[in-house]
């Protein structure tokens, strides 16, 4: 059975957003960047070869104005799904950590380790940042490292400096302050409950 999937990019600003969306409304993959041709091949990276694709369906750009709310900072008020089915369940069990830390807050690798009863297994937590299909949505973003530094950020056709300092503006959009490079202490979010790997 062929499947039918929306595939739209919409430039907000200097920033170009893009989404793939089930019919239905869930999303299977989201990119940023400031090239239009690295936000589409991202995203069309993600399709399976045999769904048929459609453009810029008036439930995408809905999706695409949500996502660039996000990335200035600013309330989102629309509930968008996500198609989880391909996460394995640490992965979801760190998606599910992720989407309880606050706007305005951070965690770092390890502090998400530890809240799933894995001290060590801080690479394995960076290893999901960088598989993460939906970002923003599930803000891996807020995760840095443990001397307080923002850390690395993967952005599609960005080099690792370009990609660190668009992190720094979507944190400073959500209200995080930064001394001397550095995250200032009181915004670290710690999770409440540990977790188990469900």
């Amino acid at each position: 059975m062929i499947s039918l999937i929306t595939i739209s990019v919409k430039k907000f600003e200097k920033i170009w957003f893009g989404a793939a969306i089930r019919v239905g409304g869930e999303i299977i993959k989201i990119s940023f960047s400031k090239s239009r041709k690295d936000v589409l091949n991202e995203i069309i990276k993600s399709v399976p070869q045999n769904w048929q694709i459609r453009n810029n369906h008036s439930e995408a750009q809905t999706a695409l104005a949500s996502i660039n709310k996000l990335f200035h900072g600013e309330k989102n008020n629309n509930q968008l799904k996500i198609d989880l089915t391909q996460a394995t369940k640490f992965q979801r069990t760190i998606y599910s950590l992720l989407r309880e830390i606050p706007k305005g807050k951070v965690s770092t690798y390890s502090i998400i380790a530890k809240a799933v009863g894995h001290q060590g297994a801080y690479r394995a937590v960076g290893n999901v940042m960088a598989s993460n299909s939906f970002p923003l949505l599930i803000p891996c973003h807020r995760i840095i490292n443990s001397n307080l530094r923002i850390g690395n950020y993967s952005i599609p056709g960005l080099n690792e400096i370009e990609s660190s300092k668009l992190k720094l503006q979507v944190l400073q959009n959500e209200g995080v302050k930064f001394k001397e490079n550095k995250i200032v202490y009181e915004h670290i979010y710690f999770p409440k409950n540990k977790r188990k790997n469900k």
